[in-house]
């Protein structure tokens, strides 16, 4: 199984709106910026939003994706359901903006490397917040 980094579309690749949540905001440009760097340096992207369960969004999100010039990341669905998910490798950053969150801002970046169960997890980073 090859690594990758999951990015959530709504609200962290793209605006989310409240009011508009069926509609695909504006690009939030300091993670477009991110994401961009992460394909340039040869690390595999995928967008995790749950549009991806339903037909015709996917063709709404994949035309996103083209318009930014994104159009090689595969997106994988999220439980539509889920309030948030929790995770060692995840990092929060805040609704709109592609920031680190302010808890997490002025947090260390670590390298970490864990071994075991006939298994090497490496080159993600965490955050002490």
């Amino acid at each position: 199984m090859s690594k990758w980094i999951g990015v959530e579309l709504e609200g962290t690749l793209a605006e989310y709106n409240d009011r508009f949540p069926n509609q695909i905001g504006e690009p939030v440009n300091a993670m477009l910026l991110r994401v961009k760097g992460w394909l340039n340096e040869g690390k595999t992207v995928k967008v995790l939003s749950h549009r991806a369960k339903a037909g015709s969004s996917n063709y709404e999100v994949n035309r996103w994706l083209r318009e930014q010039g994104l159009s090689m990341l595969e997106v994988v669905p999220m439980e539509k359901d889920m309030q948030s998910f929790w995770g060692a490798r995840a990092v929060r950053v805040e609704l709109n903006d592609g920031k680190l969150c302010n808890g997490c801002r002025n947090a260390p970046e670590n390298h970490f490397r864990h071994q075991g169960h006939g298994y090497t997890a490496e080159d993600y980073y965490l955050t002490d917040c």
